[in-house]
């Protein structure tokens, strides 16, 4: 058998590609011929997975960390459709935190994942939002995003700086932690209006966030039932509060345990709308920047085919 499979060597700090020397060797020894298809730039994985969508697959598989997937998700879509529906993408978590798997509670080891046939029908989340000259941008995720403190945290904890290389190397989780509190140092809050079905909020916010998999940020958690076919989107949002308080709740995100604080909410909807946000704020997707606000999130039910 021979499996496509786009591989991000630079995935978790470089960690990658030792993981996928291993993992190579394994396949080659339970006689699954694998033919990589290397990334080599920001984004490459969506020009790579439009291309191999295009063609006559009938498995693709993807070597790298949640921003990977990401990257081939949106490769696999044009004009709001599957490039090719009947094709099912096996995901091989090879990244810092690999959110996304968290999701399900029972799959097969990863190399199983390249022959088994237990396909499962996952939701995407469609996100609308503009660049900064203000073009419109279409994206598309399937674990979580965010816009204030987090998706500021992400921000610095992406950034190439010597620090962070560093802390990368020795621990993905305290690279994490030291954006975090960089963040609530500098971060004060933003204004916003929410519309969830059809009921408008104007609120003052550090952080909202947009949730498929309660997991992000390697341990952080939000408790919620959230399932990966359960055609909603999870909304967690937290009000405005001192950088005292915000470094208070910092913990509560590791426990799992924010939800139960006065300063946060949930709700569940199909479409979220957040404007008149003010000021501006970039807004990420599973890890990865990808625009500003104003947003627009729609639940796309069941809508890709995923080898768990």
């Amino acid at each position: 058998m021979v499996v496509d499979i786009i591989v991000n060597l630079q995935a978790c700090g470089g960690k990658a590609a030792r993981r996928w020397q291993k993992f190579a060797q394994e396949a080659q020894v339970q006689g699954i011929k694998l033919r990589p298809h290397y990334t080599a730039y920001h984004r490459h994985a969506t020009d790579l997975a439009q291309k191999l969508a295009q063609q006559s697959l009938t498995r693709l598989a993807v070597f790298g960390g949640d921003g990977t997937l990401n990257e081939v998700l949106n490769g696999l879509i044009a004009d709001g459709r599957l490039i090719n529906p009947n094709l099912p993408i096996a995901y091989i978590g090879a990244g810092s935190s690999c959110d996304f798997l968290k999701m399900f509670a029972e799959k097969h080891n990863p190399l199983k994942r390249l022959t088994a046939n237990l396909v499962r029908q996952v939701d995407v989340v469609q996100l609308k939002c503009q660049d900064e000259d203000g073009s419109p941008i279409n994206r598309y995720f399937m674990a979580n995003s965010s816009i204030g403190i987090i998706s500021r945290s992400i921000e610095l904890f992406n950034r190439n700086s010597l620090v962070q290389r560093q802390l990368k190397r020795w621990n993905i989780d305290l690279a994490a932690l030291y954006a975090g509190i960089q963040n609530i140092i500098t971060f004060d809050y933003f204004r916003a209006q929410l519309t969830i079905e059809d009921i408008q909020v104007a609120t003052e916010l550090k952080n909202i966030s947009v949730l498929k998999s309660p997991y992000f940020g390697g341990g952080m958690h939000y408790a919620i039932a959230s399932q990966p076919d359960d055609g909603l989107l999870h909304i967690a949002w937290i009000k405005r509060c001192s950088v005292g308080r915000t470094g208070m709740l910092l913990p509560a995100l590791y426990q799992g345990t924010i939800l139960t604080k006065p300063e946060a909410s949930y709700r569940c909807t199909r479409r979220l709308v957040v404007d008149q946000v003010y000021p501006p704020l970039r807004i990420e997707t599973d890890g990865e920047i990808v625009g500003q606000t104003p947003a627009v999130y729609t639940i796309l039910p069941r809508f890709l085919p995923i080898v768990i």
